[in-house]
């Protein structure tokens, strides 16, 4: 087996998203892939497996994987606090809130704060706490982060949604009552964006996979991708770059992948574990000299849709970032009523993988299933908007 994975290359951080690149189909032993070779031994068979597992997300999901209606009628008038970090792969969940709490009749109040600043989470979930929030949603932020925040939510009998955390549900115990696209859902995707670079690769990539792991949930997508090629791919090779916050928010990130690409000529696949890490990259690699590197990754924003249409991406998987927030107030309806929420069904989102083959054009904004807000709505009795 020759998998490897290095980390490490470059800035080494704390915790957000992860990233990650393959390459490799030009070796006279890689099988059949985009650019054609013959498929032979271990490679050929890792490229077939995979290309098995990825077709079914090829196509449009069609549901939103929750599946029982409200046990009684929606609750009405309830007031949710929303904490928005203020990066661009935030920002659509901002719109489904406003979308779901209009159809549900309950009053939204946005926070925004600096996900680069350790106290802003905190900072903000205390003013909602003294608000007089009846739910509380945040996303990408962990129990130890919110540390006494979180306690004064508790004390105040304020449910806390978490969203991309990889916090534990522990209802009143720990104040944390559902998980909307939790580490299941990371352990589900990302793998399947692996087995893309496998089956496209002929089953002998070599790939740069980037990560800021200053946000917990993006060391789950580590774990789960490394550890896809590390399982199924014996002739993959794998290097990872990590990089800060501070790097994502002062666009430093393209500068360092083409550093770490010049280091490493022979790499061919860039893996980006969040959109926001490929701002610009696309530009950086032409001008780096390193136009013939396929980028990829998941969480995309229009920017890196749209570079799918032009040719300038190969693959993504769209996170549907509106649609979880509309999971998040189908869980606080649930609470409000008494019911147990089920957590597999809120935690892992639909997923598709988006390639230059099937990507919509003109491109938008990827929301989720079409028809979303009708099966929720159905769900909940309300006529909806």
């Amino acid at each position: 087996m020759r998998t490897t994975v290095r980390r490490g290359v470059g800035v080494i951080a704390l915790s957000l998203l992860v990233l990650t690149a393959a390459c490799g189909d030009d070796d006279d032993d890689a099988s059949t892939g985009e650019d054609g070779g013959s498929a032979s031994g271990s490679a050929g068979e890792a490229a077939t497996a995979a290309e098995e597992r990825l077709a079914p997300y090829l196509e449009p999901a069609d549901s939103i994987g929750i599946e029982e209606p409200l046990s009684g009628e929606m609750p009405e008038g309830l007031k949710v606090y929303w904490l928005e970090g203020n990066i661009q792969s935030i920002l659509p969940i901002t719109q489904g809130f406003e979308e779901a709490t209009e159809d549900a009749g309950w009053d939204l109040t946005t926070l925004t704060y600096d996900p680069a600043d350790p106290q802003g989470p905190g900072s903000a979930m205390q003013q909602a706490v003294e608000g007089g929030a009846d739910y509380i949603a945040v996303s990408g932020q962990t129990i130890d982060i919110l540390g006494p925040a979180l306690d004064a939510a508790k004390s105040a009998g304020i449910p806390v949604i978490d969203m991309y955390s990889t916090d534990e549900v522990g209802g009143e115990e720990k104040g944390i009552y559902a998980n909307i696209g939790g580490p299941g859902y990371s352990e589900a995707s990302f793998p399947v964006l692996a087995d893309y670079v496998i089956n496209d690769s002929g089953g002998d990539a070599k790939v740069l996979f980037v990560n800021v792991p200053d946000f917990q949930i993006l060391q789950t997508v580590a774990d789960a991708t490394l550890g896809q090629f590390e399982s199924e791919c014996p002739e993959c090779d794998v290097e990872s770059l990590d990089v800060t916050i501070a790097d994502l928010t002062s666009g430093s990130v393209s500068s360092q992948v083409v550093s770490s690409l010049q280091s490493n000529p022979d790499i061919e696949y860039v893996f980006v574990a969040i959109g926001d890490l490929a701002t610009g990259l696309p530009e950086a690699l032409s001008s780096g000299g390193a136009e013939n590197v396929k980028l990829l990754g998941g969480v995309p924003n229009p920017e890196q849709l749209q570079s799918l249409a032009d040719g300038t991406s190969v693959a993504w998987i769209p996170l549907p970032r509106p649609m979880s927030a509309w999971a998040a107030v189908d869980a606080m309806a649930r609470i409000e009523l008494g019911e147990e929420i089920d957590q597999e069904q809120h935690e892992v989102l639909p997923i598709e993988v988006k390639t230059q083959d099937n990507i919509e054009t003109p491109v938008e904004e990827y929301e989720g299933p079409e028809g979303y807000q009708d099966q929720f709505n159905q769900l909940w009795g309300v006529d909806g908007g």
